[in-house]
């Protein structure tokens, strides 16, 4: 498990692949380049490892942060007018508006408007 999570992060994975291209099997010397078409798989899994299954783990622990700090910190990148502007726009948009309608002064139009 070790040996694939270090093949994820790219550090020292040629090491590891030339490990497995040259073992044989259980208590057997290995032999130089024994199973060559195992150098696909960890192309294969270099490719998948590092490059989707690390940065949707990064890039997941770093969303969570994110929601997190917001909820305890509120953004701690707005400046202080910046913030008084996000209040009172939140304060705007809960407020209800009420239109008191304006009956028309034609007698006309205000037998059609009733």
């Amino acid at each position: 498990m070790m040996a694939l999570f270090e093949m994820m992060t790219t550090e020292g994975w040629l090491t590891v692949m030339w490990a497995g291209v040259d073992s044989v099997g259980v208590d057997k010397q290995p032999q130089k380049n024994h199973k060559v078409y195992a150098t696909l798989f960890f192309i294969g899994y270099m490719i998948i490892g590092s490059q989707f299954i690390l940065n949707l783990f990064v890039g997941i622990v770093i969303d969570n942060f994110n929601k997190i700090k917001e909820k305890e910190l509120g953004n701690i990148f707005l400046t202080e007018t910046q913030r008084h502007w996000m209040d009172m726009q939140k304060l705007v948009l809960t407020q209800k508006l009420f239109v008191k309608p304006i009956p028309p002064t034609n007698k006309y139009r205000l037998w059609c408007y009733n």
